[in-house]
């Protein structure tokens, strides 16, 4: 919980929706993903009924912020899940919203026995990296999770040839 200008931020598991129905309470969020200036997937309730777990960031009873376990990625050694789709809503960035989301639904990835991997733009490598995140190898990273890659609105940046974004594996957890 952290208060912030009298009012209080709380972070409560949710639980993503079943069918490709966006539930009004994450509208913003979801608009926020569908700016193509953006470098991140966007969103849309098929997406989101995919995710496997989520936090949101509540003021108010109002959805500031949410992140979540999107995809799992099975590996010959390890089962990951990454965390992604992490969205504040513009009026309350900067004021480590992210910073909370992001630590809790990797605990909530590891309590379901995965392994957490992260593709991170510049914006959210550090929030990655503060939550004990580290910058994996191509051979870390399940090749299915490059997938996505293709539909990306930012291909054009791919420097790489496979990901604008860097990749980061939370290596505290039990499966690595």
């Amino acid at each position: 919980m952290k208060t912030i200008l009298e009012h209080t931020v709380t972070y409560e598991p949710y639980t993503p929706p079943k069918t490709a129905i966006v539930p009004p309470e994450l509208d913003e969020i979801i608009a926020i993903t569908q700016d193509t200036s953006v470098q991140m997937l966007p969103l849309d309730g098929e997406k989101l009924s995919s995710h496997h777990t989520a936090v949101v960031a509540k003021m108010a009873n109002e959805i500031i912020g949410y992140c979540a376990g999107t995809y799992i990625y099975e590996q010959k050694d390890a089962s990951m899940i990454e965390v992604g789709a992490l969205v504040v809503v513009r009026r309350h960035r900067h004021l480590g919203i992210a910073h909370q989301l992001v630590p809790k639904v990797t605990d909530q990835v590891h309590s379901l026995g995965y392994g957490a991997i992260a593709f991170c733009n510049p914006a959210s490598t550090p929030i990655f990296k503060t939550a004990g995140y580290e910058v994996a190898t191509l051979d870390q990273v399940p090749e299915e999770a490059l997938g996505p890659c293709s539909t990306c609105p930012m291909q054009a940046l791919h420097a790489n040839g496979i990901c604008c974004d860097d990749v980061y594996i939370n290596l505290s957890d039990t499966n690595q």
